[in-house]
């Protein structure tokens, strides 16, 4: 199995998986998102007894380097039968109502790889920095969740610029489903914003006495202006 038993082993399809380096630096950021309502449902829809059960979800760590600011979600096709994997990199496949229905040879794999440069177990040790890994995490199974809404339209995969504008967009739920994430753990981030709310005011007063000052200005006024903030994409962050 290329040593690598977790992504190569499951005939089935029909689990959420975690491996040991995953669950060694990010299980309390991972319970942070599955007690999220789009965590919830995810688990309810991907896991055992799910309408989409024999997708197969891995949660893994990333090569150093290979994951930008949260991490990274590949879809691949795998072999019930022993034939080497294909990643589902976009292209048009011919039976991917099929293929995503679970009524071919192959069934669909989604590896989702998280960021191990956030440096060591002892990540995520402060309940803010549980909070924002668990936000990366709930991102990154919006990518898992558009792949197989295209797929079951008969739709490529869109690439990664093409989700990350649809799960930017104000307009669009995934958008409002960590918005809701982050108010639900206001209590954890409230200091912290009040603190860069201050620095904002105070930015701005001296920039009022001095119009050619260049201090910095976080620009947070409302709690919306701090999610936004801290919700980091893979391209790095907002501001």
């Amino acid at each position: 199995m290329g040593n690598n038993p977790i992504l190569q082993n499951d005939p089935v399809g029909d689990t959420i998986r975690k491996t040991k380096a995953f669950t060694k630096q990010y299980s309390q950021a991972y319970r942070k998102f599955a007690k999220s309502e789009a965590g919830k449902q995810f688990i309810k829809d991907y896991d055992r007894g799910g309408k989409y059960e024999h997708i197969s979800i891995i949660f893994d760590l990333a090569d150093v380097g290979e994951a930008g600011t949260g991490g990274y979600t590949e879809m691949w096709s795998m072999s019930k039968t022993g034939n080497d994997p294909i990643q589902l990199d976009g292209e048009q496949l011919n039976n991917s109502i099929d293929l995503i229905s679970n009524k071919t040879d192959n069934y669909v794999q989604a590896r989702i790889f998280m960021n191990p440069s956030y440096g060591n177990p002892g990540y995520a040790v402060t309940e803010l920095e549980k909070v924002e890994a668990g936000g990366s995490i709930l991102h990154e199974t919006q990518h898992v969740r558009i792949g197989t809404v295209e797929m079951y339209n008969g739709n490529d995969i869109p690439s990664p610029f093409s989700q990350h504008s649809t799960l930017d967009s104000e307009s669009n739920i995934y958008y409002w489903e960590r918005v809701k994430y982050w108010y639900q753990n206001t209590s954890v981030w409230y200091h912290d914003f009040i603190e860069l709310k201050k620095q904002t005011i105070e930015a701005d007063r001296k920039k009022k006495l001095h119009p050619d000052s260049t201090d910095y200005n976080p620009k947070i006024y409302k709690g919306i202006d701090y999610i936004n903030r801290k919700d980091e994409f893979i391209y790095g962050p907002k501001y």
